[in-house]
């Protein structure tokens, strides 16, 4: 149950930094922790830019804004995002809006989607054709100072509602209405999110869409014991970074052999594609030290947030694969099946043989047709069987 993008191409690490160097975009001091934030509360927007830099549909307009966030533990911090206005006129009440939760892209700050020139085209396009305003979180620590909380759905959960609140100070064209969609580790966000907003009780808020995302320790423990496939290397070595970073006093080197700690600092340096390079001729089960998943602090991670267990506002769409390598059906329909059991309103679809990148795109006209119906304020009663 590993959350990422899909496959690369093989490529050396040089190559790969090249490569990420030819779409990367300056990182600049609008990332930067104003001295304000103190200041200020959760949803507040700190700063915004115009951006003309990226490839989008003609007509697009975009804003990068900086906003206060939290992390699990509550600490006050700083994230960003971007802001996307389809092209023409916004209809009456203004731009419905998707909050976007992305896929794995890194853990160093240099990983932001918002400093990539080519990311949100080849994602978000068909969104803002079809009339949607698009908020778009970074996520903290891409971009912003401090450790990425990798595939934590609290952490990443807070930065997707607070986003929404602050484009809607940058923007006044935004409509209040707003569901948020994800892919990878942005399906466990979706997830997040909906828990999140249940918490804050949004009466704005319609409805999560989470394609291919979830984080079952028990999925994860069994992958790593047995994978050979390379491209899950770097992203084990990410959960390591994202324990530490939620837990300080986490030693990683009590999670990963001495093939996983010489790589360790590695992934800091570049992004996924770097990630992939560095580990592509190391075998993904050399990487964890047997009995890892018990360490307590690796437990308390995992168990943090579950998707299904914590209580979710509105109606959620469950997208998996059967062909997805990555994050396979079985831990989703295990998702599933506990949200299910507490009385969720779940839609479950499943497709066949799609891999990761591709269930993602060919179900967009599927996730279209589920958000359209929530702005219409159309029941979405789940497909659970019945109980």
């Amino acid at each position: 149950m590993i959350l990422s993008t899909a496959a690369q191409s093989p490529q050396t690490p040089a190559e790969a930094l090249k490569a990420e160097a030819a779409r990367a975009l300056l990182l600049t001091e609008f990332y930067d922790t104003p001295s304000t934030l103190s200041a200020t509360k959760p949803g507040d927007l700190l700063r915004k830019e115009i951006a003309t830099e990226y490839t989008l549909p003609e007509g697009t307009t975009v804003q990068r804004i900086l906003y206060h966030s939290l992390t699990a533990s509550g600490k006050d911090v700083v994230t960003s995002a971007a802001v996307m206005l389809p092209a023409g006129r916004a209809p009456q009440g203004g731009w419905p809006v998707i909050a976007w939760g992305h896929g794995t892209t890194g853990v160093s700050r240099q990983c932001a989607p918002s400093l990539m020139k080519d990311y949100y085209g080849s994602r978000l396009s068909e969104y803002l054709k079809a009339g949607f305003a698009v908020v778009a979180t970074d996520y903290y620590g891409l971009g912003t100072e401090g450790a990425h909380h990798y595939a934590n759905g609290i952490t990443q959960g807070r930065d997707v509602v607070y986003s929404v609140k602050a484009a809607r100070a940058a923007e006044p064209e935004l409509n209040k209405r707003w569901v948020v969609c994800g892919h990878s580790q942005g399906g466990l966000t979706a997830w997040g999110t909906a828990a999140e907003v249940h918490e804050q009780n949004d009466p704005d808020y319609l409805g999560a869409v989470a394609v291919a995302g979830g984080m079952q320790k028990d999925r994860v423990a069994a992958m790593y014991y047995t994978t050979t496939d390379p491209n899950n290397g770097a992203l084990f070595v990410m959960i390591a970074h994202g324990i530490k970073a939620r837990f300080p006093d986490f030693d990683p080197a009590s999670m990963l052999t001495d093939a996983g700690m010489e790589h360790y600092t590695e992934v800091t340096k570049g992004g996924l594609n770097y990630g992939y390079a560095v580990f592509a001729n190391v075998k993904p089960n050399t990487l964890p030290k047997p009995g890892w998943e018990n360490l307590p602090l690796v437990d308390r991670w995992f168990s943090e947030f579950v998707p299904g267990e914590r209580p979710i506002r509105g109606p959620i769409l469950v997208i998996a694969s059967t062909g997805d390598t990555l994050v396979k059906a079985d831990g989703i329909e295990a998702s599933v099946a506990r949200a299910c059991r507490a009385g969720m309103a779940v839609t479950f679809r499943m497709y066949n043989d799609l891999d990761h990148s591709q269930v993602f795109h060919q179900s967009i006209p599927d996730q279209l047709a589920w958000i359209r119906d929530r702005f219409a304020g159309k029941p979405a009663p789940g497909n659970c069987p019945a109980r």
